[in-house]
């Protein structure tokens, strides 16, 4: 869809496009700001081919709205969904970051501790959509936003299916989106579930990990044959920071048969939990990539707080040893002076009595010689 002209510094209802964000498969994007709310939004303006087909404009709007009903803190919320002339839009949450594709862009493998971690956001925010219903359809780096806390988002709940069966006739890898991504029930046009968002989000995970893509290919027939009938390499023979634990969870969300894999988001997330408990446990020697969300004031703040405890709990050892050890000093002094004392006494009385011997005697004798 070509840019609509003139829309910038326009009002649309509530909100007032301020300029242009971006552009993409799905449309143009532009920052606007909420005139009621005063906070910032971003308004998605659709492919025009929407607005040519009935079936799929009220598919759209349908789950559009249900996305709108979606209130999780790993999916970008839906505000919105209107017209403006002919073009459809939503308004969604304006999130202040970058796409997972941009990251793995710029930092190749990640860390597994930090890739694990954002597959289980976004897998806790699937668990959240499929159980109302909701399958995303198209779960790719693109479509998952990185805050600048860490924290993963993803996008376009209630877009994905619309644009898919819409821009699945033309056999172009643009307007298909990213084809190694989709699941092999997607790419046969069978009954798609949430277990084809949980193959889409293995996908994924297996980029974030070993820095190369699942299913490359220069065709979309190439990848859909890789798709269909190859397996990739194995993650761990990718990247020696893989351990078997985190290999066959990547290898059973990425399972070709349905029934293999993963059946819910809801049994996968404890499996990454599991993951993440045993890493934590692990030397974080040698550990690349970036850290995961708030490892560092994490870190610190734990160091901080260990410290303060430290030091509160040798404080009063401190003060008691303090006052207990000088009547310790007083109690074992006093033996030596009373000893002295008594020794000081003794031997006085000691004298007089010699002295009081001696007079006597004297006195004796004197009286005798008398």
């Amino acid at each position: 869809m070509a840019q609509k002209s003139g829309i910038v510094g326009r009002r649309l209802g509530n909100y007032f496009i301020v300029g242009e964000l971006g552009k993409g498969g799905m449309g143009v994007v532009y920052t606007a700001k909420d005139m009621t709310l005063e906070r910032p939004v971003a308004i998605k303006f659709l492919p025009d081919q929407f607005a040519t087909d009935e079936d799929a404009v009220k598919r759209f709007v349908r789950e559009a709205r249900s996305a709108a009903r979606l209130n999780h803190p790993n999916i970008v919320t839906v505000y919105q969904v209107g017209k403006l002339e002919e073009s459809y839009y939503i308004a969604m949450e304006f999130v202040e970051g970058q796409p997972l594709d941009a990251v793995i862009h710029r930092h190749g493998k990640l860390d597994v501790y930090k890739a694990a971690d954002l597959i289980l956001q976004v897998a806790e925010a699937l668990a959240e959509a499929h159980g109302q219903g909701i399958v995303h359809r198209d779960i790719k780096p693109q479509n998952i936003m990185i805050t600048k806390s860490g924290r993963a988002k993803v996008m376009d709940f209630g877009l994905a299916r619309s644009s898919f069966e819409n821009t699945r006739l033309t056999a172009t890898g643009q307007t298909m989106g990213t084809p190694q991504y989709m699941s092999p029930e997607q790419w046969q046009d069978s009954k798609v579930d949430g277990r084809a968002d949980i193959f889409s989000l293995g996908v994924t995970f297996y980029v974030m990990v070993t820095g190369t893509s699942a299913f490359a290919g220069t065709t979309p027939a190439a990848v859909m044959k890789k798709v269909l009938m190859e397996d990739p390499p194995s993650a761990e023979s990718l990247n020696e920071a893989i351990t078997p634990q985190l290999a066959d969870i990547i290898e059973k969300m990425m399972a070709k048969q349905p029934a293999d894999r993963f059946q819910t988001a809801q049994e996968l997330v404890p499996a990454l939990r599991d993951f993440l408990a045993t890493q934590q446990r692990q030397p974080t020697s040698n550990v690349s990539g970036f850290s995961p969300p708030g490892a560092d004031l994490m870190l610190e703040k734990l160091e901080k707080s260990d410290l303060q405890f430290r030091a509160a709990s040798q404080a009063p050892s401190a003060r008691a040893a303090s006052t207990v050890t000088k009547p310790a000093a007083v109690k074992e002094a006093a033996p030596e002076h009373g000893s002295y004392r008594i020794y000081v006494v003794g031997a006085g009385v000691a004298v007089m009595c010699l002295v009081a011997a001696l007079i006597g005697w004297r006195a004796f004798s004197g009286s005798g010689a008398i």
